[in-house]
C-alpha cells in the first residue's frame, strides 16, 4: 500500500520534485498571468496566457476574488506568476513588484 505524502507533513517534498526536476514540473503547466479588468463600480479577475505565436488564451469569467481566479487557472493546467512576500520582507520599501 502507498502512503500519498501530504504537503503539511513533509512540504519540502513538493520543493524537491520541483528543483530536482525541472523540466518535468515546467512541462506539466503552462505559466499564465493574473490580471485586474473592470466589472460593476470595481474590478474583478481574469487569467491569460500567451502562446509563442503570440495568440492570448484568457479566462472567458471574471472572478471576483484573486484566489477564485487562482484556481481556476490551476485548474485549466496553467500555473499562474505571482510574487508572495512574507512577512518581514520588506514588501512595501520594494519598487520591484
Amino acid at each position: 500500500m502507498v502512503t500519498p505524502i501530504t504537503l503539511w507533513r513533509a512540504p519540502e517534498s513538493a520543493v524537491n520534485a520541483r528543483t530536482q526536476h525541472p523540466q518535468a514540473y515546467k512541462s506539466c503547466m503552462k505559466l499564465c498571468e493574473i490580471y485586474p479588468v473592470p466589472a460593476k463600480g470595481s474590478f474583478a479577475w481574469k487569467w491569460r496566457h500567451e502562446l509563442a505565436n503570440g495568440r492570448v488564451i484568457e479566462s472567458k469569467e471574471k472572478f471576483p476574488l484573486y484566489y477564485e481566479c487562482v484556481v481556476a487557472a490551476l485548474r485549466e493546467g496553467y500555473q499562474p506568476q505571482m510574487k508572495c512576500f512574507a512577512p518581514g520582507d520588506r514588501a512595501a520599501a520594494r519598487n520591484d513588484v
